[in-house]
């Protein structure tokens, strides 16, 4: 049995109950991870969370449950939760924290939230909650990107969750945010593409 909505997802896993997860679709507000895709001990985990935790900002926000592994669906043409997969060991929130504060600009206070699997076990996910960012903040950025000699080098880019996956601004979009003052209007640029990011 699947949830579909971000609120019934949060009170499934407070009530110990994450099997119910199983079968829901990622979507806009919802991204799943397996524990392994953010090992912050390597650049590439840093990086590979502040792009998710930046693309919700820069959409519609939403909730990067980790501890739960994906499978495609045909039905749907994506991912779904397929199996329950926590973390065996406790999160350090405060390396997430630094990480989206040095790798992101302007920094992003997510919230964090720790549910065990069952009362008491030390299996647990964690639930990585984004504000969407007002619309006078957009667009949030990431301080690094690409690799060189094997080391992610400074240099910007703006990630923008599209539905289920992420997309990247092009040279031509940031233009004309910058073109528009960067914060862009609400019937300029910047609400453009704020609005295509939102499905029905």
């Amino acid at each position: 049995m699947a949830v579909d909505n971000v609120t019934d997802l949060v009170a499934a896993l407070a009530r110990f109950e994450p099997e119910l997860l199983v079968g829901t679709p990622e979507g806009p507000r919802i991204e799943f991870k397996r524990p392994a895709a953010y090992r912050l001990e390597y650049d590439s985990g840093k990086w590979e969370l502040a792009k998710d935790v930046a693309a919700m900002a820069n959409a519609e926000g939403g909730l990067i449950v980790i501890g739960v592994a994906t499978m495609k669906d045909p039905a749907i043409a994506g991912d779904v939760a397929g199996a329950v997969d926590p973390c065996k060991s406790p999160p350090d929130l405060v390396q997430v924290k630094s990480v989206l504060s040095s790798w992101l600009f302007p920094p992003q206070n997510v919230g964090l939230d720790v549910f065990p699997v069952v009362a008491g076990s030390d299996q647990h996910l964690l639930v990585i909650t984004v504000d969407p960012l007002l619309e006078r903040e957009r667009y949030v950025m990431i301080r690094k990107t690409g690799m060189d000699n094997g080391k992610y080098k400074d240099a910007v880019a703006v990630p923008l969750r599209v539905g289920d996956d992420t997309r990247w601004l092009s040279a031509e979009e940031l233009y004309r945010l910058l073109n528009d003052g960067f914060l862009g209007r609400r019937d300029g640029f910047a609400g453009h593409l704020l609005a295509a990011s939102r499905t029905p």
